[in-house]
C-alpha cells in the first residue's frame, strides 16, 4: 500500500530511490540512497579536497628520495583498504560492519609483532582479546 511519502515523489529517479528512504515500509536499510555510486569516488574526492590544506601544513616533498617509494606504497595500501572497507560495508548487515572494522585494533599490533618484532604491552593483548572475543561471539551461529 503506497504511503503519502511515495505519492509525493514526482520524478522516476526519485521513485527508483524512494525504497531507501526511511519510512514505515522499508526502514531505509537496503543500501542507501544511491547504492550504485562507486565506493572509491567519495574517498578520492575527500583526498582531493584535503590536499591543499595538507600542502599548507606540511612539506611532503622534502622527504629523502629513498623514502618516496615507501610513502607511495603506504598511500596505495591505505587507498585500497579504504575503498574495500566502504565496498564491503555495503554487503554486510549494519550491525556487523563496525565489529569487523574494530578488527583493525587487535590485528595492527599483531602484524607489528610478526613483521617488525615489536612486542606490544600486556594491556594491548588483553584489549585485543576482548575485541576478538566480541567479534567471534557476534559471528557464532544462533539456535
Amino acid at each position: 500500500m503506497p504511503t503519502a511519502a511515495w505519492n509525493a515523489i514526482s520524478t522516476p529517479e526519485d521513485q527508483r530511490h524512494a525504497h531507501s528512504l526511511p519510512g514505515p515500509d522499508t526502514g531505509g536499510i537496503d543500501g542507501g540512497r544511491w547504492p550504485e555510486t562507486p565506493a572509491g569516488i567519495p574517498s578520492a574526492l575527500s583526498s582531493i579536497v584535503l590536499l591543499p590544506a595538507a600542502l599548507l601544513a606540511a612539506t611532503p616533498l622534502d622527504a629523502a628520495p629513498e623514502y618516496m617509494p615507501a610513502m607511495a606504497g603506504f598511500g596505495l595500501v591505505f587507498a585500497v583498504a579504504s575503498i574495500t572497507l566502504m565496498a564491503g560495508a555495503r554487503l554486510l548487515p549494519s550491525a556487523e560492519t563496525p565489529l569487523l572494522s574494530a578488527l583493525e585494533t587487535p590485528v595492527a599490533p599483531l602484524l607489528a609483532f610478526l613483521f617488525l618484532a615489536e612486542v606490544p604491552p600486556t594491556a594491548t593483548f588483553i584489549g585485543g582479546g576482548v575485541i576478538l572475543s566480541a567479534i567471534l561471539w557476534s559471528q557464532w551461529p544462533r539456535r
